[in-house]
């Protein structure tokens, strides 16, 4: 994970008509609290709005186009999913505990709680899981404090990934609780995920270790490339850059 730099001003779409069905789900829920709590009554919620061309398109530039979770650059074989951060229509508190009804409805427009991730990440791992360091301040409604809550899950649009997570080589580490609950959570130590990260590693290692043993016996202008190849793969563009940073000992800024 990496921090994401999310615009300020968001989609058009989201502001409109998201900013009106939201409107509308919270007089919905005001006048049917006890059914959307029990889940007897659910939310419907419209993708053609914020799974907007427009919204994922910009999400996507942020991203730099890869999962904000994982960083695999997925769009080659699958177009990913809009993610919400906090679940929309229902929330696990743990990976092995019943849903929880309604779910943050009132954040299913927010440009704040959008992001954009793989299908795995989305699906198969995070779905609705949102765990909070501390369940009591779990927000219940719209007419809830949500910046009260301290989620466990890192968010990368907020926040610095590579002050809780690192790595070493391939394989993911936790620096903080919140850290390792969020490698759990997401299956960042997947099998299948470490593969890629260690396919992407292994000639920059081999690079690297040119570049330290090269002495006099290679062409400066050689190693100035090889030297540009290994910073690129530490840009946020570059997939897996966190682990790169981290092979390449950057430190943790904001």
């Amino acid at each position: 994970m990496i921090r994401i730099f999310r615009p300020e001003q968001a989609p058009a779409v989201l502001l409109r008509a998201g900013k009106e069905k939201t409107r509308l789900n919270c007089e919905s829920y005001d006048q049917n609290e006890e059914a959307y709590r029990s889940g007897s009554e659910k939310f419907k919620f419209d993708r053609n709005t914020y799974a907007h061309k427009t919204v994922k398109n910009a999400l996507l530039r942020a991203q730099h186009r890869k999962c904000c979770y994982c960083e695999s650059k997925f769009r080659v074989n699958s177009p990913g999913a809009v993610e919400h951060f906090r679940p929309k229509g229902a929330v696990k508190k743990k990976s092995d505990t019943a849903k929880h009804y309604p779910g943050y409805y009132w954040l299913a427009y927010s440009w704040r709680n959008l992001l954009v991730s793989c299908e795995t990440c989305n699906t198969s791992y995070k779905g609705s899981l949102f765990p909070l360091v501390d369940e009591d301040t779990r927000s219940q409604s719209h007419r809830d404090h949500v910046e009260e809550e301290i989620q466990t899950f890192i968010d990368p649009s907020c926040e610095n990934p590579e002050c809780h997570i690192r790595f070493r080589g391939a394989e993911v580490e936790h620096l903080t609780e919140r850290g390792l609950k969020t490698i759990q959570g997401l299956g960042l130590r997947r099998g299948e995920l470490e593969d890629a990260r260690a396919e992407v590693l292994e000639p920059l290692e081999i690079l690297n270790s040119i570049i330290q043993s090269a002495g006099g016996k290679v062409e400066p202008s050689k190693v100035s490339r090889a030297r540009d190849l290994l910073k690129k793969a530490t840009r946020p563009e570059a997939q897996y850059s966190a682990m790169m940073r981290n092979f390449l000992n950057f430190s943790c800024t904001d």
